[in-house]
């Protein structure tokens, strides 16, 4: 599958033209680019004087973000907090975690179960960078995890563990040999584990909408320095293969959206809402000048957004 009316897998390209446009407009031309992945950021061309901006990105009808870091997207009291949900492993179930004067505990705020926790303290402690994340396993199995927001290809990295040193006021990281990881409660097998430090590393993973990845560090019947420092990054990428959309500003205050040719199979389609999930083929006339596939648009009223489907 290489698409769906959701838009996790596919080039999408935002039109966002002022009504505004009263002049001639130099040339510009913006490219996918996939090592950025907030709609808002990714590729932004701003003409002041005509009232314009564009933006090119690979995006979801869900979130704007397309990046997701378990540190950078700690927004505590949130659980679920986007697309991250804080909880424990109890008899096999995922039980959520409520957050309690500092980290995310069972209910009540005693940490019988595992709890997790970032340490704000500007300083490493207990094996814990500062602005890292921990999953305490002395009296649990701790899990952070992660869910897909829309169908797509992510990939997917998570590193557990690290010094057992001493760190003011103590030990951390000995249960880093216990971590594991799950997708959609599937165990994964870890890539290393080499300095206390066990790894999960996967591109280009085709994941359904609602499909889940835990990373846990399982309780093993006793506390012992059970923080555990756990690096938890995803990111959307697009589909293998699937040729990208290009917006490029005419001197005729239009724009022309353009994509390789051939591109067998791929259909442009376009939506004025990303909150929703109506797509519909484009009305535009395609033309081809023997190397690109290429609609002309008057700018909108409003928004305007573009995909390739390949259903």
């Amino acid at each position: 599958m290489k698409t769906k009316p959701i838009l996790g897998p596919m080039a999408l390209a935002l039109l966002a033209l002022s009504p505004l446009i009263n002049q001639p407009l130099t040339t510009l031309r913006g490219k996918l680019n996939p090592t950025c992945f907030m709609r808002t950021c990714l590729k932004k061309l701003f003409l002041v004087s005509a009232l314009i901006s564009i933006t090119l990105t690979l995006g979801s009808s869900a979130y704007a973000q397309m990046n997701w870091d378990l540190a950078s997207d700690w927004n505590p009291p949130a659980n679920p907090n986007g697309a991250w949900t804080y909880g424990d492993y109890d008899n096999n179930t995922f039980v959520n975690l409520t957050y309690v004067g500092g980290g995310y505990f069972p209910a009540g705020g005693a940490a019988t179960n595992g709890f997790i926790y970032k340490n704000l303290t500007g300083i490493a402690q207990y094996g814990i960078a500062a602005g890292q994340v921990s999953l305490q396993s002395d009296q649990g199995t701790p899990v952070a995890r992660w869910t897909a927001p829309t169908s797509g290809y992510y990939d997917i990295l998570v590193l557990i563990g690290g010094t057992t040193g001493t760190e003011d006021p103590g030990q951390g990281n000995y249960f880093a040999q216990y971590a594991g990881l799950n997708i959609n409660m599937v165990g994964q097998t870890a890539a290393n584990f080499t300095e206390n430090v066990k790894s999960w590393a996967f591109t280009n993973v085709l994941l359904s909408a609602g499909a889940t990845v835990d990373a846990y560090v399982a309780y093993q019947g006793y506390a012992d320095a059970g923080a555990n420092q756990t690096i938890f990054q995803v990111k959307a990428v697009p589909t293998p293969g699937a040729p990208a959309l290009t917006i490029t500003i005419t001197t005729t205050n239009t724009a022309m959206v353009s994509w390789p040719s051939p591109s067998v199979g791929w259909t442009l389609q376009q939506t004025t809402n990303l909150s929703t999930v109506t797509w519909v083929t484009s009305p535009e006339s395609i033309n081809n000048n023997g190397t690109l596939n290429y609609v002309i648009v008057n700018p909108p009223t409003g928004n305007l957004f573009f995909r390739l489907a390949n259903p």
